[in-house]
């Protein structure tokens, strides 16, 4: 006897009764599943929105702090209107930097509103285990004045390895490293 006529004489034995009874228990399980994917869903969406003011203050202030530590000398900081991410992709892939992409940058300016350097926040995509963003500070003749990673891709956030002031590439020349200013900052 095939497995079609095995269920077919099954089905033929069930009562209405018990087809209803069986109906009503699928029905019950998939309200109680419903139930409590819509209970998670909610509290999942409530803690989202409790951590998320605090999420974010703690990552301006990495922001901040990176900035600070790549730039010690700066007073201010303005970010940068109208940043072109696909401008700035543009240049690195023509540079050969294809792995990378620029998340944004800023004017880093003394107390006199003089221009110093811009500090510039990069991801590189080649990772080991993800992403890695760091930022860096370039003064405008060209030298690097600092680096701060900011977050690796296993997870681990914060200055690891960052710029500081024993930072091994502090003062190094930036080779191929150009700026392209669009716009002049500090009221310069």
């Amino acid at each position: 006897m095939s497995n079609v006529e095995n269920t077919k004489t099954m089905n033929s034995t069930l009562s209405a009764e018990d087809k209803n009874g069986m109906i009503k228990g699928m029905l019950k399980d998939a309200a109680i599943l419903f139930a409590i994917t819509l209970i998670a869903g909610l509290i999942l969406g409530a803690v989202y929105q409790l951590t998320k003011e605090p999420i974010a203050a703690q990552e301006e202030k990495a922001k901040t702090e990176a900035r600070q530590e790549v730039f010690a000398d700066a007073a201010s900081f303005q970010d940068a209107e109208n940043f072109d991410t696909q401008a700035a992709q543009a240049v690195l892939d023509a540079g050969g930097f294809t792995g990378c992409s620029i998340d944004e940058y800023a004017a880093a300016c003394d107390a006199d509103g003089n221009l110093l350097g811009y500090v510039i926040t990069v991801t590189t995509h080649e990772g080991y285990s993800g992403d890695i963003q760091f930022t860096i500070g370039v003064r405008t003749d060209g030298t690097l004045n600092g680096m701060s990673i900011l977050h690796f891709g296993d997870g681990r956030s914060g200055h690891a390895g960052g710029g500081g002031s024993g930072s091994p590439v502090r003062g190094k020349e930036g080779g191929q490293l150009r700026l392209y200013e669009e716009r002049r900052f500090c009221g310069q």
